[in-house]
């Protein structure tokens, strides 16, 4: 009995030896499926020194009993801490972050005015006052700086 393969190569027109043969298509598929192979395997391996990262990463954690101080505070430590100011003016925050939110939001009034082509005055108003509030916004943070000597 003839196989599909033979009847297909006996059809007229058919000049060519086309590889019709099923031995044909394994042989030519062959360099694909050893590359798929050496993709799994590179994969397996990347799989396996990730877990041996991780297993290294668990076991060198140092276990410490539940009722255990975590560190001891030293003096030299306290020493270092005590040019920092303890306690922080929040007053002086807010002022600031009013005046940078006023400014960001007047930045973008002004351009989606200059999107929307907004006439020229009131664009000219809005950034005079922008101008002036990072001006204020300038001494306001030189003011700051001063109290804080």
């Amino acid at each position: 009995m003839d196989s599909a393969g033979d009847i297909l190569k006996r059809q007229p027109g058919v000049t060519s030896d086309a590889p019709y043969d099923y031995v044909v298509v394994l042989q030519r598929s062959a360099p694909r499926v050893a590359r798929r192979g050496a993709w799994r395997r590179a994969g397996a391996a990347s799989i396996a020194v990730l877990g041996v990262a991780v297993l290294f990463a668990i076991s060198s954690q140092v276990l410490r009993p539940p009722g255990a101080a975590i560190s001891r505070v030293q003096p030299a430590m306290l020493a270092a801490e005590t040019d920092e100011p303890a306690l922080v003016d929040l007053s002086q925050l807010n002022l600031r972050s009013e005046l940078e939110d006023r400014i960001a939001w007047l930045d973008l009034q002004l351009s989606t005015g200059r999107a929307y082509s907004a006439p020229a005055a009131e664009l000219a108003e809005m950034e005079d006052t922008r101008a002036q509030l990072a001006r204020s916004l300038q001494q306001v943070s030189y003011a700051h700086s001063l109290m804080s000597l």
